[in-house]
């Protein structure tokens, strides 16, 4: 799976809205997320799967 900025900064917002916050420190914060997780995070559009070099 290609890791794209915007489904960085999808998840980073996702993080935040869960209560994640970056300057304290401690322990890991957990994030569980699936597929349908990342297509709501990704405006509706399921993640691209796609290789470019690949293309024919």
């Amino acid at each position: 799976m290609a890791v794209r900025p915007a489904l960085v900064t999808a998840i980073i917002g996702t993080a935040l809205d869960c209560g994640w916050d970056p300057q304290q420190e401690g322990n890991a914060f957990t994030l569980d997320l699936n597929e349908n997780d990342l297509i709501h995070v990704m405006g509706g559009q399921p993640p691209s799967y796609e290789v470019p070099f690949m293309r024919r």
